[in-house]
């Protein structure tokens, strides 16, 4: 049991340097030249004032951007957490129509953010 657990250990530390590795590699792939935007057309290119890596500035974009859809799932998501925070917090006194007022509120979140 001992042994297999090491051998575990070893492989997620190889798997690791392998990653910061693969990292590095699309780093240097990507240095001197430009990542769009797919859905608004945002260019983000080698610029002195761009970090080496233009995969994590297009995450940062994509949760932002107007037209990416995945941006749109996560203001679902936060909408979502909101409802369901605010639920946890009063669930001992919650009464029927502030349940019907939070189930409301959570649809016209979910409408506004795939209007977009």
């Amino acid at each position: 049991m001992a042994r297999r657990k090491y051998q575990t250990l070893e492989a997620i530390e190889a798997l690791s340097l392998q990653n910061k590795k693969l990292r590095a590699w699309v780093a240097d792939l990507q240095a001197g030249t430009y990542v769009n935007c797919v859905y608004c057309g945002h260019r983000y290119g080698p610029l002195q004032t761009t970090p080496v890596s233009l995969a994590e500035v297009l995450k940062k974009h994509i949760a932002v951007c107007p037209d990416h859809p995945m941006a749109q799932l996560l203001k679902c998501a936060q909408a979502t957490d909101h409802a369901l925070s605010s639920l946890l917090a009063v669930r001992d006194g919650a009464t029927d129509q502030f349940l019907f007022h939070l189930q409301c509120k959570i649809r016209e979140a979910i409408a506004e953010a795939t209007r977009q």
